[in-house]
């Protein structure tokens, strides 16, 4: 049975459940900032995704010869994580691979998922290490949704720098070659019309960082993701969430051949190396 563990620090609590290693509740002065979980929208939270982000062309890849399924994001959400560390303000959680895994995603890894309050809110990290013999390709992102009471067309994401905001169309779970731009600048106000296919495709942001702001009230949560090159935003429509997704690795094209060890944003980690992917929630 999933257990829970609460970090304090100041005035900032996180809660994190160890199935999933899922981030469900983030306060700052009993305010909470991360989407309840309501099932009529969205029963997430803020689900790790592991070892791919999005989807594979026929929830299929290959890898020396030979062809292996993985649904969309992933399994470590639907896996209960170890809490090796814990202390007032912090707390790692560990995954390991397991018989079961290595028959859908055959490299021997560890993750470990860092949650650590300081004074600016919370940072969260994630540390892959390949366990195996041989190099390992993977993915990794966040999908932390935030609360928008009152609905997202009353807030704005803010870039940190000028952009030409391009997305990639989704075909299904799949990126298409077709782009389209939804504004330029660095404030987009949010609109349901964004999501009535799926999501916002960040591929060639310049910004290592997105302000969620309040129109009316200029309250603002800041994602600075220096360490992941792309950014997936989501809702459902009519949901009072939005989710600031950093990445990884993205979805296949269209056009995939199938082969994981090209597949376009994919990861690689050699043997008994490690690599850390860290990006803070700032309130």
């Amino acid at each position: 049975m999933a257990e829970q563990l609460i970090l304090r620090h100041k005035n900032y609590t996180a809660t994190i459940r160890t199935l999933g290693a899922e981030l469900l509740s983030l306060t700052k002065d009993g305010q909470e900032y991360i989407w309840e979980g309501n099932p009529a929208f969205w029963k997430g939270h803020a689900p790790i995704l592991f070892p791919i982000c999005g989807g594979l062309k026929e929830d299929t890849y290959c890898y020396e010869g030979n062809s292996y399924s993985l649904a969309k994001h992933g399994f470590a959400r639907f896996y209960t994580f170890q809490i090796e560390k814990a202390a007032d303000d912090s707390a790692t959680f560990l995954l390991t691979s397991s018989a079961e895994q290595i028959r859908a995603y055959p490299f021997p890894y560890a993750l470990r998922a860092i949650f650590t309050l300081c004074d600016e809110g919370l940072s969260v990290q994630y540390l892959v290490t390949n366990t195996g013999k041989k190099p390992m390709y993977y993915s990794i992102g966040g999908h932390e949704g935030y609360a928008c009471p009152g609905g997202i067309e009353k807030y704005s994401l803010v870039f940190d720098k000028e952009e030409d905001m391009v997305c990639h169309a989704l075909d299904g779970n799949l990126l298409s070659y077709e782009t389209y731009s939804v504004g330029q600048g660095k404030e987009l106000p949010l609109k349901y019309d964004y999501f009535a296919t799926d999501a916002l495709t960040f591929l060639y942001l310049r910004s290592r960082k997105i302000t969620l702001k309040h129109a009316n009230t200029g309250e603002k949560l800041t994602v600075d993701f220096e360490g992941f090159p792309y950014v997936f935003v989501w809702t459902r429509p009519g949901a009072d969430f939005i989710c600031i997704e950093p990445w990884c690795g993205i979805p296949d094209f269209t056009d995939s051949n199938f082969d994981l060890a090209t597949k376009k944003g994919i990861c690689t980690l050699l043997p008994g190396k490690e690599r850390l992917h860290t990006h803070k929630i700032l309130l």
